[in-house]
């Protein structure tokens, strides 16, 4: 008979999760930073399914005061990585009171739906320590109850929490840790579904209660994908620092290391290609140096053994706010986000902490929301600059993903972009005009073409359009090419079946009578400048030439065909 490892999958309670699964990579050594840390309130953000709810849920289990054997709690954590630390953490076991809420579910498209779901978060914690009910007096048990009803109100609820610490640490009589798991998700959420004033406020008023002053409170630990700082919802706390993905602290915990990998696809006889797992999973940096893999992702492929590689990661939230904000991006961001895409490494500014006000006012905010959402990667950082890349190929198919969705839903579904870029590759230009204009009908009302550079507006639009084209073609923006700079150029890749090349050129009037006029000068400008000459070089049989004028909304498209060097109209 062959046994089968059993691995838990999902199951992100950390008890639980022991008892069901033969696969663990050990990350208690994490208890044992937080013991040593002499910071009280610590905000720690990482990308989506990178373990900070296994984690959390551990934190509860080695340090929670329960009615359990204390000998069964003992035995869990007897094997692993913290029982060799000594007496001083071992004293720390099933010591305290412990407060632990995740808010990741709490997505809601309403204020007043994840007001409700908040309140009942709330009134389970109560629910759970309702041992301490007969210690308290009749105003404080009216308070509990009320809570517990979900009859109190929104000042109440707020809060609660700073209350129910301060008579756990009295009924105890020893402090109190407060765990906060996924704190971010209902300010996320709120963001993208217009309730993000009313979530922040409220959380802002539970974290001050609960952690501002609080004598009854021991340590607290909050996770998060990023640290909204916008309405200062930390400042007023006194002893807080928060950890991201370049902090030196806490960054093996999150993640798997390269050794934990090859331990793991080891144990679950995994026989996939070890550079192949790599390629599709690794590259994420966390602190200065510690190269990190998706745990999630790694523990899929051991759980599917030898099946196909896949993508698994996904970040619903992020990608939604992602969307939101490319409409308002510059143009030099949009064409950034494609040479990433594209594999290139960039050096970018780089910010300590991103709000959401900062998204919407400053372009440059969005690499620094891109790397703490686990879409880049930063390297090289020297003050308030770095150099991003996209750590592996599974988040570069997730965030070329995000990028067609938007610009598909701007233009019309993907059949349409399909066909029409087909139509581009073959020289027919009779459907590439038609698709082209009714995309720029539809889908300009998004852009500025109106501005001073109109051009780069048409130009970042097909950019992002042939983003749909990777697998097959190379494309470039303002490459050097002959004697001049071509708008953009769209090659196979070395050794494909594809053989034709485009190469585009726009022109603006502000006569839309010379709309003719202007896409010839395009055409003209792509001959007389050489443009074709690195297609040439590449082999293209084909090398399709358009001359785009355009004024405002109005286009004209002429094309122009190479064929063996020979010029045919």
């Amino acid at each position: 008979m062959i046994f089968l490892l059993r691995i838990a999958l999902g199951n992100d309670i950390f008890l639980n999760y022991i008892a069901e699964s033969d696969v663990y990579v050990d990350k208690t050594l994490f208890i044992k930073d937080i013991i040593d840390s002499t910071i009280q309130v610590s905000l720690i953000t990482r990308p989506r399914r990178f373990g900070k709810t296994l984690n959390m849920t551990m934190l509860k289990a080695y340090f929670e005061k329960t009615n359990e054997d204390y000998s069964s709690i003992s035995s869990v954590f007897s094997n692993l990585k913290i029982s060799t630390c000594g007496e001083k953490y071992k004293k720390e076991m099933n010591k305290y009171a412990i407060i632990f809420m995740t808010l990741k579910e709490v997505k809601y498209s309403t204020w007043e739906k994840c007001f409700s779901a908040l309140k009942l978060k709330i009134s389970e914690v109560f629910s759970y320590h309702k041992v301490i009910l007969n210690s308290l007096d009749t105003y404080d048990q009216d308070f509990y109850y009320s809570i517990l009803s979900g009859k109190a109100d929104e000042s109440d609820f707020a809060s609660s929490i700073g209350k129910l610490i301060k008579w756990l640490g009295k009924y105890y009589k020893e402090k109190v840790i407060l765990l906060i798991d996924e704190y971010d998700a209902p300010i996320n959420e709120g963001y993208t579904r217009g309730y993000y004033d009313e979530s922040i406020d409220f959380i802002k008023n539970l974290f001050g209660g609960a952690m501002k002053t609080n004598e009854g409170l021991k340590k607290a630990v909050l996770t998060g994908v990023t640290r909204i700082a916008g309405r200062s919802l930390f400042s007023e706390m006194n002893n807080f620092r928060s950890y991201n993905v370049l902090s030196e602290e806490y960054s093996e915990y999150f993640g798997f290391t390269e050794d934990e990998v090859k331990q793991v696809l080891e144990q679950c006889k995994v026989e996939h290609d070890f550079e192949e797992i790599k390629s599709w999973y690794n590259g994420y940096t966390f602190g200065k140096s510690i190269s990190i893999y998706n745990p999630w992702s790694i523990m899929n492929v051991a759980y599917e053994k030898n099946q196909r590689l896949a993508p698994h990661w996904t970040n619903t939230a992020s990608n939604s706010i992602l969307k939101d904000h490319l409409a308002n991006k510059s143009i030099e961001t949009k064409e950034s986000l494609y040479s990433l895409i594209n594999g290139k490494s960039l050096k970018l500014p780089l910010r300590t902490e991103v709000t959401f006000n900062d998204l919407i006012k400053e372009s440059d905010a969005l690499w620094s929301f891109l790397l703490y959402a686990g879409y880049l990667t930063a390297t090289n950082i020297r003050e308030d600059f770095a150099t991003f890349n996209i750590p592996n190929y599974e988040v570069k198919r997730e965030l070329k993903t995000v990028i067609d969705l938007w610009l598909t839903e701007q233009s019309g579904g993907i059949s349409a972009v399909t066909m029409m870029l087909n139509a581009m590759l073959t020289g027919n230009q009779e459907l590439f005009t038609d698709k082209l204009s009714k995309f720029v009908h539809s889908s300009f009302s998004y852009f500025d073409t109106t501005g001073t550079e109109p051009e780069l507006v048409y130009h970042a639009f097909i950019l992002g359009l042939l983003v749909h084209l990777q697998k097959d073609y190379y494309f470039n923006s303002n490459g050097e090419s002959g004697n001049g700079r071509a708008d953009i150029m769209i090659m196979p890749l070395v050794g494909n079946y594809k053989t034709s090349a485009v190469i585009l050129e726009f022109k603006k009037t502000r006569d839309i009578k010379k709309l003719d006029e202007v896409a010839q000068t395009a055409i003209n400008q792509i001959k007389e400048k050489r443009y074709i000459d690195e297609a040439r070089k590449r082999g293209s049989k084909n090398i399709y030439i358009y001359g785009i004028g355009f004024y405002k909304k109005e286009i004209k498209v002429l094309m122009e065909n190479f064929h063996n060097h020979e010029l045919t109209k």
